[in-house]
């Protein structure tokens, strides 16, 4: 007996997709002065302690040990405090 391959349409992969863009919303935003997470219980960050590329690559390497933390959320905090303090951290090829 073979498990068949599930297969979504386009509609239900984007959907599921924006469904997951706002989990991570809800569990990572900034909000007045503090980048905030909030998965398994609220941890706050100052954002003056994340606003330069050095700051926030120690933030990084301090959460990864976290046990809650995931790719999704790495990537979303990268993304969302480079864009609040406009540097740019993805040079790309």
């Amino acid at each position: 007996m073979t498990d068949e391959p599930v297969i979504y349409s386009f509609a239900e992969l984007n959907k599921m997709a924006k469904q997951h863009e706002r989990k991570l919303a809800r569990q990572c935003f900034i909000r007045g002065k503090y980048l905030t997470l909030h998965v398994v219980y609220p941890y706050h960050i100052e954002l003056s302690r994340i606003d330069t590329k050095d700051k926030l690559i120690e933030w990084i390497h301090h959460l990864s040990e976290k046990n809650w933390i995931t790719p999704q959320l790495i990537r979303r905090i990268i993304d969302l405090v480079s864009k609040h303090f406009g540097f740019q951290v993805y040079v790309g090829a």
